[in-house]
């Protein structure tokens, strides 16, 4: 203790790419050197922390331009890539433009960058994107200046969600693997830049659950607006209210002529085999609807019950209008299965038993009456929900209808007895 008391302790830390960027444009104009913008970024992470190595760094371009620095000076210097590159890719991956990837990667070869440190660069830049997206503020977490940070949360909207993200990290890791061995490095990135944009290529579970988040997305679900003043139930797009009538007129056609002649069939049928009657469905015709649009109804069970099968299809429609409020919290009814109380009226959404953290932030008022809004643009009317953890008492599901057998009836026997009299 007395040896310490007589010692002074210095904590060292890494210091910040914006810390390091602001003092590196305070020496700057202070020698009156002319330097881009971008050009402290770029130093400022090349330096990886380290102060006397940005500022060494900046003496070496500062001599070598003439105190004139701009970004490419410091990219064939350097060999860092400028972020405007990596945002201009990201950019084109989720927009999925595959054609804008090929010219990318054809300009970008042509300046002679490092296509190996162009994909290490980029898996750094997509996994910032993928904490925002998964955490919403990436401000503790994520090393950038602060210009950096809103356009990296504005990038992020547009995948959509965490998931898709962590599709391209993957990918990414994968290609780094491959380009140390491949004698073409550019055929490379090309085939994995087409796998991000265009998962229709793929077989994966990672790659079909993207499809179906971008089916979604795209309003192939489309939610049920609400009943208008004049009181009516069905609410579709492309004239599904009028399918509607048409099915109940022929269940009301079907109902009055279900009685028949018992004897008719009789003596139409002398072979004695009872065959089951053709079950007639009515469906909409291709005119009336596109193949595209997906029309979300809700299907009323007796007395205001909820149906459970109508429930688990309109949650999808209730997924995407939360994602549409709540872009960065809609991860967490990523997992949400949903179910019919036992007493039928009551939604509920199951969470997993191991996330029972994404189950509070769920019970938060402002979440609980978000997912109130959405219930309530999907279905005719809210119905009330509750959260659980793991599964529980719901509804007992519905038997099966009976299928129709074919019986063949059996034949009477008649036997004559001859009494002597």
């Amino acid at each position: 203790e007395t040896i310490h008391s007589r010692c002074q302790r210095f904590d060292f830390r890494r210091i910040s790419v914006e810390e390091i960027a602001d003092r590196l444009r305070y020496i700057a104009e202070a020698e009156g050197f002319r330097i881009d913008r971008g050009a402290f970024t770029l130093m400022a992470r090349h330096a990886d922390g380290g102060l006397r190595d940005a500022i060494t760094t900046l003496e070496q371009l500062a001599s070598f331009t003439g105190g004139e620095v701009t970004v490419d000076d410091v990219e064939g210097l350097l060999g860092e890539v400028d972020s405007a590159q990596l945002f201009e890719v990201a950019a084109l991956i989720a927009r999925r433009d595959i054609a804008g990837c090929f010219r990318w990667i054809a300009a970008t070869a042509e300046t002679g960058t490092d296509l190996a440190e162009l994909v290490h660069e980029f898996t750094a830049h997509v996994r910032d994107l993928f904490l925002i997206a998964a955490v919403g503020d990436g401000s503790g977490l994520i090393d950038r200046t602060a210009e950096e940070l809103s356009m990296l949360e504005a990038q992020a909207v547009e995948f959509g969600g965490p998931d898709r993200l962590a599709r391209l990290i993957a990918l990414l890791g994968e290609l780094s693997s491959e380009m140390r061995w491949s004698s073409d490095p550019r055929l490379s990135l090309e085939v994995a830049l087409t796998r991000m944009a265009r998962p229709q290529g793929e077989m994966t579970l990672e790659a079909l659950a993207e499809r179906v988040e971008a089916i979604e997305q795209g309003g192939s679900v489309a939610p049920v607006a609400a009943p208008s003043a004049s009181g009516a139930r069905g609410v579709s797009t492309g004239g599904a209210g009028e399918h509607a009538s048409r099915r109940d007129a022929c269940g009301d056609a079907a109902g009055a002529t279900a009685p028949t002649d018992t004897s008719a069939q009789a003596s139409a049928n002398p072979s004695g085999v009872v065959r089951p009657s053709k079950i007639e469905t009515n469906s909409p015709s291709p005119e009336s609807s596109s193949a595209d649009e997906v029309v979300v109804t809700e299907v009323p069970g007796p007395a205001g019950v909820l149906d459970r099968g109508a429930a688990k299809r309109n949650w999808q429609a209730v997924l995407v209008e939360i994602r549409k409020v709540k872009p960065t919290r809609a991860h967490i009814f990523s997992s949400v299965e949903v179910d019919v109380d036992a007493d039928g009226k009551t939604l509920v959404l199951e969470f997993p038993s191991d996330q029972a953290f994404s189950m509070q932030m769920a019970e938060e008022p402002e979440m609980r009456e978000l997912v109130k809004v959405s219930l309530s643009r999907v279905f005719s009317v809210a119905p009330a929900f509750r959260t659980q953890l793991g599964r529980g008492a719901v509804r007992p599901t519905e038997p099966p209808a009976p299928v129709p057998i074919t019986s063949r009836a059996t034949p009477e026997v008649t036997e004559t007895v001859l009494v002597d009299d």
